[in-house]
């Protein structure tokens, strides 16, 4: 509060007692009414127990005692202090308004001038915006400009409609529309939305799937596996009974026969272990029997006229 405005309160303070104690209809008799008499005596009394309160900082008892002393005598002057009390409590749209009241009941009053003033100064005052958002930490831009700062934040605004922009990491950016009169303060929360995460498409189709990829593919592999097993000891078997028949009767037929049950059973071996492992790669790895995720789940057993191959 400046000087002049200092020195509007001493005038008001000093000059207000007498125009409420000798304030009369301009047609009222000489000699006033009981009931006349005991308003204006309130009045004073009320007016003169705001000023003494205004004068020890305490607003809000004197903003009630001048209110009362107007309710009693409305003397336009008692108006003065009221929006004086009003601005010193921060409420500077309810100043305005009783200013504006003022110049109304006392048009040709000689501070009307300096009131108008005071009340195109107020109505210059900036709005608030306290912004707040949930998660915290979202950048401000006010009108297309970055503010720098972060919610939970304060900003000052001017009279009018205003653009807020709020963006977060993770989050949706989010744009609203605010609309603030003169010495507004404006509470805005808001909600932002996450961004929806990127999941890689091998993993959305694993999951589309479901069964963690044991499908038919790894039961068939162990099946083939016991099935080679199976052979091969049959084949081991009889390779050994070749093989002492040949001892007993020494012949190229004999050991021609004995050398390839021993080759077939090898084989047969070489096929369940190469079965076995790809079973347990893809049960127990998660891999499953589709076409685009078999290349990448584990080995594999193929079959070529070279012979049997284990593709990793």
């Amino acid at each position: 509060m400046g000087y002049r405005a200092a020195s509007w309160v001493s005038f008001w303070l000093m000059a207000i007692v007498p125009a409420v104690a000798a304030a009369q209809p301009a047609r009222e008799a000489p000699r006033p009414d009981q009931e006349e008499e005991r308003a204006t005596a309130r009045a004073r009394e009320e007016y003169e127990r705001g000023r003494a309160l205004f004068q020890s900082g305490q607003f809000g008892q004197a903003l009630a005692a001048f209110q009362a002393a107007f309710e009693a005598r409305q003397h336009p002057t008692v108006l003065l202090p009221i929006a004086e009390c009003q601005e010193r409590m921060g409420d500077l749209r309810a100043a305005v308004a009783t200013l504006q009241r003022y110049v109304v009941a006392a048009p040709d009053a000689s501070d009307a001038p300096r009131v108008q003033e005071r009340i195109a100064e107020l109505r210059g005052r900036p709005a608030k915006l306290r912004l707040a958002t949930s998660p915290p930490g979202a950048s401000i831009r006010l009108d297309g400009q970055d503010t720098g700062q972060v919610t939970p934040a304060e900003l000052e605004a001017s009279p009018g409609t205003h653009s807020v922009e709020l963006e977060l990491e993770g989050h949706r950016a989010t744009s609203e529309d605010v609309t603030v009169e003169f010495a507004e303060v404006r509470e805005m929360s808001v909600t932002l939305e996450e961004e929806p995460s990127e999941t890689a498409p091998g993993s959305q189709a694993r999951a589309g799937r479901g069964g963690g990829g044991r499908g038919p593919g790894g039961y068939m592999a162990a099946g083939f596996g016991a099935v080679a097993l199976v052979t091969g000891s049959v084949l081991g078997v009889l390779a050994l009974g070749a093989q002492s028949d040949f001892e007993a009767d020494p012949t190229e037929e004999g050991a021609d026969r004995a050398e390839r049950l021993a080759l077939f059973s090898d084989i047969a071996f070489g096929l369940a272990v190469a079965a076995g492992i790809t079973a347990a790669v893809a049960l127990f790895t998660g891999g499953d029997d589709s076409s685009e995720d078999d290349e990448a789940s584990g080995p594999r057993l193929r079959l070529a006229a070279t012979g049997v191959h284990l593709d990793f």
